[in-house]
């Protein structure tokens, strides 16, 4: 089973000790369920291995859908100080989270906001991939990105892919953004009113071109058209619009790649500085139990792939979630 199989799937962490090996080194087992009944446990690991004991023999629990806060973070670096087996798997988690807590940080700074007192809900749920996710939020618009949260963590979207529907919708839900320079030259970047082959369109923007046939992105949905049908006008409207959409995708995607590789070494410096902390920890129990180099290579090389793995499967549901939350939105209207 891959990492970003083991990260879907996984629903908690527990440290079992039956006495036999200091608590500190006990073995650690991440799970997809757990049964507690009558003074003794169950599990059911996500390699579909089952794990049962006496429910007392549980030293230490961390449940995955814990949402992210400061005492989570915390109550995961207690446990890795406390249960050394349980890095491989929280280490990861730890990155993650600090990070998702600083961009939710930065993007209520950005809103005007606290994080304490969130924007108005955008869409109360929606499934992606198997998975729910609740009281969605938009927070801010940034290098391009329209900026979720939810209960369970944060997304974006690339804003030049969204409608003049859906940005007006976001700006409903979290009225500041409309303030901001980038949302303006985004909304300028629709056409409205238009007219093709007599009929008067809204939020028009060219999305694709084939020959003298021209896709139009509106609020009345997509239309594929013949240039010669567009009324002289507003195709010279249009066309000056889609320069301009060209232009403004340029910039974002420069400050997409700056915040991308601010962000990676950011990302880097904190694993190196868990991965240094879990080694300056236990170097002197590695040598006691004649762990060898190879050993702690593997360790390591387990911990860069799980995060690898988390980092891949983030960009490529993107599409996804766009999908998604069109059709929340279509169903709301």
């Amino acid at each position: 089973m891959d990492a970003s199989a083991t990260l879907v799937q996984a629903q908690g962490l527990v440290v079992v000790s039956d006495g036999s090996t200091n608590k500190s080194y006990a073995p650690a087992y991440e799970y997809t369920s757990l049964r507690l009944a009558d003074g003794s446990f169950g599990l059911k690991l996500v390699d579909g291995k089952k794990v049962a004991g006496l429910e007392r023999h549980l030293v230490a629990h961390y449940g995955y859908d814990t949402r992210p806060s400061v005492g989570a973070v915390a109550a995961m670096e207690s446990l890795v100080r406390d249960h050394v087996k349980t890095a491989p798997y929280l280490a990861p988690r730890i990155v993650r989270m600090k990070e998702d807590l600083r961009e939710r940080e930065h993007e209520a700074g950005i809103a005007g906001q606290s994080l304490s007192k969130p924007s108005a809900i955008f869409a109360a749920e929606m499934t992606v991939k198997g998975r729910t996710l609740r009281n969605i939020r938009a927070t801010a618009l940034q290098n391009g990105k329209i900026r979720f949260m939810h209960d369970e963590g944060a997304f974006a979207l690339a804003a030049e892919e969204l409608s003049e529907s859906f940005l007006s919708k976001v700006s409903k839900s979290l009225p500041d953004i409309a303030t901001t320079k980038d949302f303006k030259d985004l909304m300028a970047t629709f056409v409205s009113p238009v007219t093709v082959d007599g009929e008067s369109l809204t939020g028009v923007r060219i999305i694709g071109r084939e020959g003298k046939k021209l896709t139009l992105e509106t609020r009345q949905g997509r239309r594929i058209v013949e240039s010669s049908t567009i009324d002289s006008a507003d195709l010279v409207k249009l066309e000056d619009a889609h320069q301009r959409l060209a232009k403004l995708s340029g910039e974002f995607r420069a400050a997409q790649v700056r915040e991308a590789r601010n962000l990676v070494e950011y990302v880097a410096r904190l694993q190196k500085e868990e991965l240094d902390r879990y080694r300056k920890e236990h170097e002197a129990i590695a040598e006691s139990q004649g762990i060898t180099v190879s050993v702690e290579t593997k360790i390591i090389e387990e911990f860069e792939r799980r995060s690898g793995a988390a980092s891949a499967a983030g960009s490529a549901v993107e599409p996804v979630l766009l999908e998604e939350m069109r059709k929340v939105l279509d169903a709301a209207e």
